[in-house]
């Protein structure tokens, strides 16, 4: 663990990040379907959902410890891209948004049809 880890309380995932852990993950899946994992996720982290927007696709939710913004974007019909936006609450993290960012994706891991991390990174 970096040092900054120990303060850093927002972690964010994408395609362009250095750490493996926090690039986007890729899935072969309808939108309907992604959505489903993703609030089945939100009820298996005893989480509540505060905002649910279907127009830039984002969905809300947050329990005592941290909030969430997952940002499900579709790269064709079939294909979708899952991004979290973690803050944690407290003084130190001892990067907690990380490993619940890892928590999150092999929890969509296992129930979506994986494709890949990083797909489209900018060069």
């Amino acid at each position: 663990m970096k040092f900054r880890d120990m303060f850093n309380k927002t972690y964010e995932t994408s395609d362009n990040n250095s750490e493996e852990v926090l690039k986007s993950h890729y899935y072969r899946a309808r939108y309907e379907e992604a959505l489903k994992m993703v609030r089945e996720l939100v009820n298996e982290e005893k989480a509540t959902i505060t905002d649910e927007n279907e127009v830039y696709k984002e969905i809300l939710f947050e329990n005592n410890s941290y909030s969430c913004v997952c940002k499900i974007t579709d790269t064709t019909p079939v294909e979708m891209a899952i991004d979290f936006k973690i803050e944690t609450f407290g003084f130190f993290s001892f990067g907690k948004g990380k490993k619940i960012i890892a928590n999150f994706y092999k929890f969509l891991d296992s129930k979506l049809n994986f494709k890949g991390v990083g797909l489209f990174k900018e060069k």
